[in-house]
């Protein structure tokens, strides 16, 4: 999926034209929603992508400004919160990265919706969600079912569900 944001074929794909000078496109940009110490974003960044991190735990962001700097990668990791994004983090981003943030808000749907507000036109978000009570394979597959349904259920994104066989 990182190389796919990386190449132009992303572009025809959404129904975009193709520029006419290689060097005048910009690199895509992401965001990654409850960053903590931004491992997340120095990937992508690293794949490159333009990267912005948001949390709301100041400590944390701290540490990954330091360990970007010490890595020489440019990131910026900012204290937002998820449901109050700022006007100019609206509609900028390509791709969406969210591991629990969403799952942590109190109201799913409002989460999802506000996450979408970061999202330029034809943008992706992808998230990684799920209960683990049990580790069985079967419960783990119902949870991640449950989580596609909320998704579906907010109106906003279509699902593409992938279960591997065990063959």
């Amino acid at each position: 999926l990182v190389q796919w944001f990386a190449t132009p074929e992303r572009k025809r794909c959404l129904g975009g034209e193709e520029e006419e000078e290689e060097n005048v496109r910009s690199a895509p940009t992401a965001i990654v929603f409850g960053c903590k110490s931004g491992l997340g974003c120095l990937y992508l960044a690293d794949k490159g992508l333009d990267v912005t991190g948001i949390d709301t735990i100041q400590k944390a962001l701290s540490r990954g400004r330091d360990i970007a700097a010490a890595r020489g990668i440019n990131v910026s990791l900012r204290e937002e919160t998820l449901c109050d994004p700022p006007s100019e983090l609206q509609g900028v981003f390509d791709f969406a990265f969210d591991r629990l943030a969403l799952a942590s808000q109190p109201s799913s749907k409002e989460a999802i919706r506000s996450a979408a507000t970061y999202l330029k036109p034809g943008g992706v978000l992808l998230t990684v969600y799920g209960k683990m009570a049990k580790n069985t394979s079967s419960d783990l597959g119902q949870a991640a079912m449950e989580s596609a349904k909320r998704f579906e259920d907010s109106g906003l994104f279509s699902v593409i569900w992938y279960e591997q066989n065990s063959s």
